[in-house]
């Protein structure tokens, strides 16, 4: 075939892509990839801000379980004396290691600049993890699903006193292994992505996401890498606020007609927003920002390695001996 043959076959592609594309929006066909479609407020929820895009990870709905590996993270802060206060989130990556950023576990950092060489690494500060939203549950009982304790495990690449936010990971060992059904991560969700393309959801348990009745949700935020950053890893225009610090940032992979389980690979960590308040995914100039995985990689699975997990437990087993009830 020549040139002109194969170039005129490829323009029938063309205008055949756009007059589906654009039936499809004549037609009011709703896009149905994960956090496309406009997020409804439900009966007693507050106001949307503006330019709030996120929406509720739904308990209902098998495309979404994946983003269970996504909890919350409790730790003692200095203020609360001992109590476990939650301070933000975490990404069970493997069957007993949750990644997160360094502050959430060791909030008082951000007092090194007012009273310097203050911060102690503490290997034996507790954190309890809690993750796997229960779809029902009775009044008085937990909205996760799992509680499992674990000890921080210093890298070795992040300095609070002369901070290189690109680096603000950490790991925490838990004292025993996740039930079998989480899924081990691939931690490659950033190798070559496309600045700008919208294939990437933020998950984390934002504070001003709570429910009516006073529960943590996981919410999630459909949104871009737009380039590196220098200090902070990498600049996005997703919308993180206080408590997903520590979270997820995954790269999206789902089939067209949005029927087969999606893919999610990690890509970085939620670390800081720019500024108060959420902005617009299309400003010129403000910038979220998150820890990249690439930059890291390595480095995580060297660590993981080196403390290797325990087999899972099955899901039975192991709520019955945590006096939980299966979901």
């Amino acid at each position: 075939m020549n040139s002109r043959g194969r170039a005129g076959i490829r323009l029938r592609q063309l205008a055949l892509c756009w007059c589906l594309l654009h039936g499809s929006a004549a037609s009011g066909a709703e896009p149905c990839g994960l956090g496309l479609r406009a997020p409804l407020e439900g009966p007693g929820e507050r106001p949307r801000q503006e330019h709030d895009l996120r929406f509720v990870i739904p308990l209902d709905d098998a495309r979404y379980r994946a983003f269970d590996n996504v909890g919350a993270i409790f730790v003692p802060t200095p203020m609360s004396r001992g109590e476990l206060r939650k301070t933000g989130s975490g990404t069970l990556v493997d069957a007993c290691h949750v990644l997160t950023a360094y502050h959430v576990v060791f909030p008082e950092i951000d007092l090194v600049n007012a009273r310097p060489r203050v911060f102690q690494f503490d290997p034996q500060r507790v954190v309890s993890f809690r993750f796997g939203q229960r779809s029902a549950r009775t009044q008085g009982e937990s909205e996760f699903a799992h509680v499992i304790e674990g000890r921080p495990l210093d890298l070795g690449i992040f300095d609070p006193f002369t901070p290189n936010y690109a680096d603000e990971l950490l790991l925490v060992r838990l004292n025993r292994s996740a039930p079998a059904h989480y899924p081990r991560l691939r931690l490659d969700g950033d190798v070559d992505y496309v600045p700008g393309r919208a294939n990437f959801i933020a998950a984390g348990f934002p504070v001003d996401g709570m429910s009516p009745a006073g529960d943590y949700r996981l919410y999630g935020d459909r949104c871009a890498i737009m380039g590196p950053d220098r200090i902070s890893g990498y600049a996005t225009n997703c919308s993180l606020t206080a408590g997903v610090s520590g979270g997820a940032l995954f790269r999206v992979t789902e089939d067209a007609a949005c029927e087969q389980p999606v893919e999610l690979r990690l890509a970085g960590v939620p670390n800081q927003q720019d500024g108060p308040g959420l902005f617009a995914k299309h400003h010129p100039k403000r910038r979220s920002f998150v820890v990249p995985i690439a930059r890291n990689r390595a480095l995580l699975e060297r660590a993981l390695a080196r403390s290797p997990c325990p087999a899972a437990e099955p899901e039975a087993e192991a709520a019955e001996r945590n006096g939980e009830t299966p979901p």
